[in-house]
């Protein structure tokens, strides 16, 4: 996961995005593998790939505010307003109203 943060830093996204498919294939639990891989594929406009990595995190855990804020900005880049707009509140509700 290190070297795919430092790959990120290093501006190589695609040698980053290599690394988290090895990492996320080993350990398809591996969550923060999964967001990095999300993070990185919404960066370079790849908005399904992106919004399947989010899947898998919140199929893996539905209360992930991080990730359920990702799907938030997939939905809306892809001028999906209203399920934007719910997973935007659902982030709202379980951070101010817990």
């Amino acid at each position: 996961m290190r070297l795919a943060d430092f790959y990120v830093l290093l501006g190589k996204p695609d040698e980053a995005k290599r690394i988290l498919t090895e990492i996320t294939t080993k350990a398809p639990d591996d969550l923060p593998a999964w967001r990095l891989l999300a993070e990185i594929n919404f960066a370079q406009g790849q908005l399904d790939a992106a919004g399947k990595a989010v899947g898998v995190i919140l199929k893996k855990d539905p209360s992930d505010i991080d990730g359920r804020l990702l799907r938030g900005r997939v939905h809306l880049a892809k001028c999906e307003t209203k399920e934007a707009l719910q997973d935007f509140q659902s982030v709202i509700k379980r951070i101010f109203v817990t």
